[in-house]
């Protein structure tokens, strides 16, 4: 058995996989598989790494039909023969001793999971940002958590990207990525709420790179509804759970933190058939409690958003709300 399986789902992105599979065969720990899921990609992409493949063993291909992300990644946890596996985005990087610090760092503390920091940087905007989580970092330094142990506001404070953890192979074998827009998202709650030992690794080992031209997060159009789905599906994980009751509020606040933050975003002529969605979107939230209930502005503000959703048709909702005071 490898020590890490590196998956990658690749779909044209012939002028950055290079740079991606560099990253992650020049690893400072030799023992690791590297999965490549091309997804159907029309570009050059399967042939680089075919190119790739020739020159070093450990490089395994999937050339499957495009069916988006899910299925990739879906594809490549399949095939995972690793102990650990860590997702790797075609278009981002890893720095050269992450599988090493974290392969040590889960076994050192016998991980489900170890969670870990990176950069990010956003192509369209020209800002950099090192994003970290104060709150495990100061009170879980060569520990592990779980649900049971870790206050429920913390959840948020943690980052829902797929990439930013290395899990234990078996933890994930069965639970499938869905085939939903912010897949991440029912993902990591399916994970959060099943991880018995959990981790935090306070380095940033991950380059992240955003609004690149093209990426999975710039096609999204009316894949935006999914949202609802998502938000389901993660309410369901958690009512599911040992946590209930614990969670329950913060996961109806974070429910309305989406779904108010996907209007704010989505494009103007779906806006109202969103707007309408939500009205009829399942309403177990008591507003008297929430509005005693402690909470940050950008919540509070949510919250009052919501509220006006449920009370006003689009018109009326149109005229008092902009796009800058929500989400």
């Amino acid at each position: 058995m490898v020590k890490i399986s590196v998956i990658v789902p690749v779909y044209n992105v012939e002028q950055y996989i290079s740079r991606c599979l560099d990253s992650i065969l020049s690893q400072s720990l030799n023992d690791v598989e590297l999965i490549c899921v091309n997804d159907g990609s029309t570009d050059n992409s399967l042939k680089i790494i075919q190119q790739y493949r020739k020159f070093d063993r450990r490089v395994k291909i999937i050339d499957k039909e495009n069916g988006g992300l899910s299925s990739a990644r879906n594809a490549g946890i399949k095939a995972a023969c690793g102990k650990y596996t860590l997702f790797v985005d075609s278009d981002d990087k890893i720095s050269t001793i992450a599988c090493e610090r974290l392969y040590n760092y889960a076994e050192k503390l016998e991980s489900d999971l170890v969670i870990f920091e990176y950069f990010g940087e956003d192509l369209k905007n020209n800002t950099k940002q090192y994003l970290s989580c104060d709150y495990l970092k100061q009170n879980y330094k060569d520990e592990t958590f779980s649900i049971e142990t870790l206050p429920p506001v913390v959840y948020p404070a943690i980052s829902e990207t797929a990439w930013s953890k290395l899990y234990r192979t078996d933890l994930i074998k069965n639970i499938p990525f869905k085939n939903l827009i912010m897949e991440d998202v029912p993902f990591w709650a399916e994970v959060y709420t099943k991880a018995k030992r959990m981790s935090y690794y306070p380095e940033a080992l991950y380059y992240n790179y955003l609004n690149r031209k093209g990426s999975e997060m710039e096609q999204k159009d009316k894949k935006y509804f999914d949202m609802f789905k998502v938000c389901e599906l993660r309410k369901m994980f958690f009512k599911n759970s040992s946590c209930r009751e614990q969670y329950q509020q913060l996961i109806d606040l974070l429910t309305i933190r989406d779904l108010v933050r996907t209007l704010g975003i989505i494009r103007d002529d779906l806006k109202e058939s969103f707007y309408n969605k939500i009205k009829e979107f399942p309403k177990e939230l008591d507003y008297e409690f929430y509005s005693g209930y402690a909470m940050s502005d950008v919540d509070r503000n949510n919250l009052n958003v919501y509220k006006a959703i449920l009370d006003m048709n689009y018109d009326e909702f149109r005229k008092t709300y902009t796009v800058v005071k929500y989400g």
